[in-house]
Order: structure tokens, then sequence, then C-alpha cells
């Protein structure tokens, strides 16, 4: 597919690319005015047309077709039924097809005004508040029952608004999977290398280990630790590939110095070897309002009652703290200005007294007279 043209109902402006891909090749398209990215899986491939549907080779390949058609559609229409404006993933209905023998999917294509490797420069305000929404969109994705599996700083897109406010959106959940479906063999695992967490280690080199939702709490702490400070933690190099292997040898993996200490409290939890140790999401999502509360003095998310175990994502508590996050992520927090205090009670109360004390007054007189 090197000369460009139509693909599907997109017409395809740029050449196919495996830039930042391992399973698949991508390009930009475009459809009624609107800008697409158009993913090409390299894997599986539908046996050629007119092949002799016996062999058992063309066989197995239709089933691993139908498989993987089966999987995607499945996760993607999830990922449309709690996507909260925040995740970017095709429709499984209307943007999952084939095109010549390869499963192609389709999603809008955003540019991002601050690159991902960029966020670090952001003021610690807006840094937190992304942080925050991260967590929001990736436990609607856990609730939901799926993992993930590439969380990474690159598969944040982050822009601003016509009032300059960032925007986060998370992308490229094709290596995800359900929690009651997981993978069986290493070959059928993707993700970064460098996020992967201890457990998805011994998975890679067949040790018999459970995969989680936790790893994507894993891969998150290290995000939260690049969006920080621009790094990943440092870790004995070249002794080990990733901070997971350096973790799962108990190698001194060691967080930036700038962290604030209630993120980094929250990060060590994160990259637990054990997976049961790490926090929840709404843990972090809690941790990070701390956070939030130490750079501007006051909380933004209103209180709730010890032990509660509603989850910080609920309708009511994300409009009320979206509203909120407009007004004040464009700008750093402004000091705090007493307010003045409301007197009029005083002043109803005086007037009350002096009424009944005139009535007084006015009754002794006629007594007397």
């Amino acid at each position: 597919m090197s000369e460009l043209g139509m693909i599907y109902a997109y017409w395809q402006l740029t050449p196919f690319t495996t830039q930042g891909s391992g399973t698949a090749q991508w390009c930009q398209g475009e459809r009624d005015g609107n800008l697409y990215f158009i993913k090409e899986f390299l894997s599986p491939t539908l046996p050629p047309e007119g092949a002799d549907m016996n062999q058992p080779m063309n066989q197995a390949r239709r089933d691993a077709c139908i498989r993987f058609y089966k999987h995607m559609r499945r996760l993607y229409g999830t990922l449309q039924s709690v996507n909260n404006g925040c995740l970017i993933c095709p429709d499984g209905d209307e943007e999952l097809f084939v095109h010549d023998g390869h499963y192609c999917a389709v999603s809008p294509f955003i540019t991002p005004d601050i690159p991902p490797e960029s966020i670090c420069t952001l003021t610690p305000w807006e840094r937190i508040v992304l942080a925050r929404t991260l967590v929001l969109s990736l436990s609607a994705v856990h609730d939901a029952g799926i993992v993930h599996s590439d969380i990474k700083l690159d598969n944040l897109m982050v822009t601003r608004n016509v009032t300059g406010a960032c925007n986060l959106k998370l992308i490229d959940f094709d290596s995800g999977f359900f929690t009651d479906d997981p993978p069986l063999s290493p070959e059928t695992l993707h993700g970064d290398f460098a996020y992967l967490a201890p457990e998805t280690l011994m998975f890679m080199v067949e040790e018999p280990v459970p995969l989680t939702a936790k790893l994507d709490v894993f891969a998150l702490g290290l995000v939260l630790h690049q969006m920080w400070c621009g790094a990943f933690p440092a870790y004995p190099t070249p002794d080990f590939r990733c901070v997971g292997e350096a973790i799962l040898e108990n190698a001194p993996v060691t967080l930036d110095a700038s962290l604030p200490e209630s993120l980094a409290d929250i990060i060590v939890q994160m990259l637990a070897v054990d997976p049961n140790a790490r926090p929840t999401l709404a843990e972090v999502y809690q941790q990070l309002e701390t956070v939030m509360a130490e750079l501007d003095g006051t909380s933004l998310a209103p209180s709730s009652q010890e032990g509660s175990e509603a989850m910080p994502y609920e309708e009511p508590y994300q409009e009320a703290y979206e509203d909120q996050v407009q007004e004040q992520v464009p700008v750093a927090p402004a000091p705090r200005i007493p307010r003045r205090k409301d007197r009029s009670g005083w002043v109803i109360g005086i007037a009350a007294a002096v009424l009944i004390l005139s009535a007084l007054v006015i009754s002794l007189l006629i007594l007397k007279g």
C-alpha cells in the first residue's frame, strides 16, 4: 500500500509509516474535510481472494481474523460506551474495516499543542490537573473491564482550548485486553518495553503470573514522574533495560528530588513490585488532590465522608470538578484574597431590637397616661 489513494471511504494523504508502532503501520487520511488517523494492522491477514479454504493454513488465518475482529469490535464498542470525552478510539461499528486483506481502524487525527515530552514544562498546576484527568479517564477504562496495556507518555495528546486551558486525550488502545480475557502467551501481549511492569516482564519469559489492571498503574507511575520531571526515575544502567526490570531485581530506583513529597509518596507505591501492593486509581486520584491543595492552598474536590468507597469519576463530581478546572487552569494559582464578612444579619438583628424597644416604651407611656 505504498501508493496514495482511497482507503475504504478515506482519501490517503500521507504514505504509510511504522514510526512509533511495532504492530501496525499508519497514515493520515481525509473525509468530508476532516482529518483522520488510519492504522493498518500488520497481522492477522485474511487469506488471499480465491484461496483454497480447505487448506489448514488458510483456515487458521481465517479463524485468527475472526477472533481479532470480534475482540477489536468489542474493545472499541466498550470504550465508546464509557468515553468521557478524553478517550480517542475508533467506532467499532463504522471505523473498523478490511482493506487489501488487512484490518484497519480509523480515529480522529489530533495534533497536540503541547508535545508529550514538553508536558513537564507546563506549570505545576497544569501538570497536576492533567494528571488527574488522565487518572479519571483510565479509571473509566478499568471500570469497563479493560486494561490499556500501553500507558506511556507518547499516548497522551495535550491541546489547549480557546481559553488557553489544557485538555488531555488518552489514545492507542489497540494493545488493550479485557480482564475476563487476558493474553495467553507473550506473543499476544504488546506494549512499550520501557513501561512494562515487573509481572509483565515475568509473563514475557513465560512465568505463570496473572496480568491485571495493576500493570497500568505501574506504567502510570512512570508517566506521572515524566510529566513532572521529564525523565524516568533513575536506575542502574546498562545493567537493566528498564525501570520494571530494575525493580524486579531489587536494584535501587531513585525518584527525582524535584517531586513534591506527596506526589513522590504515591509514585513509590505505584511502582511496587507486588501488583497487590499498588494503590487503586481512586487512591491515586485522591492523592493528586492533596498535591493540588499544596499548590493552591485549597482543595477543589468536595468533601467526602470518611471511608466512602464512591469512585471519583461519578457524574455530578466530575461536572463540578471540570467547572472549577476551566476557571483555574489557564493561569497559575492566584493569591487568596480574604473575603469581606457579611454583616447583613447583624443589621437586621439591631433593627428588630430597636423596634421591640420602641414598642415597649410606647406601651409604658400609654399605661402611665
